[in-house]
């Protein structure tokens, strides 16, 4: 009784943050073999919170609707040459809609998400994969659950140019004088391991920019 009467008294907002005190969530049952990091699988997620939202008396709605587009540049590199293509992903917006049972008090929480693009899948799949993917990153974004095996600093450091991390190497580059240097790293981000492709990206753009800073 006391426990319910505790529960009665909290706010929405002071329930949410009684939840992320309280999920258990140990270990992760996912793992992606072929980028070697493991992860909380959506169910796992679930599994956990569920008893939680009965336990606090609230109810967390997923919404997602179209809203518009984006043009997402890929480079590729044959041989000696490299291959702009330019590829229209369709957005989502995302809604995360907690509502406290007792007080009917609400809380929204809004992000976009591109759509999922799952190799070999059809476009439903896609659609069904986005609403996985996007659930998933906002429920953990709201309950604290951090994933720290996929975070861009957290990465496995094997075959790094001297031992650097990213944020040296963009800082040597901006430090490198000539065009040939720059060429120098862009052949080398391409071979290196134990960089994520979000990491060569930031590099490749540093390079990119410093190409234009030289030319200029």
């Amino acid at each position: 009784m006391a426990e319910e009467k505790k529960v009665t008294m909290l706010s929405i907002d002071e329930k949410i943050v009684e939840i992320c005190n309280d999920i258990d969530l140990s270990q992760k049952d996912g793992k992606n073999n072929f980028k070697g990091f493991e992860y909380f699988q959506p169910g796992q997620i679930n599994n956990a919170l569920n008893p939680l939202y009965k336990k606090y008396r609230i109810t967390v709605y997923f919404h997602h609707l179209p809203c518009g587009t984006h043009e997402k540049t890929i480079i590729e590199k044959e041989k000696e040459r490299e291959k702009t293509t330019i590829k229209t992903v369709k957005d989502y917006k995302c809604r995360l809609e907690v509502i406290d049972n007792e007080s009917k008090e609400k809380r929204n929480f809004i992000a976009i998400y591109p759509e999922a693009e799952i190799q070999g899948a059809t476009d439903i799949q896609d659609a069904g994969g986005t609403m996985t993917y996007a659930k998933r990153y906002m429920l953990m974004n709201l309950f604290n659950i951090a994933e720290n095996t996929i975070d861009p600093d957290n990465q496995p450091t094997k075959e790094k140019k001297g031992g650097k991390t990213v944020l040296e190497i963009c800082e040597t580059i901006k430090k490198a004088k000539t065009e040939s240097k720059l060429d120098e790293f862009w052949d080398w981000i391409d071979e290196a391991r134990g960089y994520t492709e979000t990491q060569r990206n930031v590099i490749r753009r540093t390079i990119e920019e410093r190409r234009k800073e030289i030319c200029e």
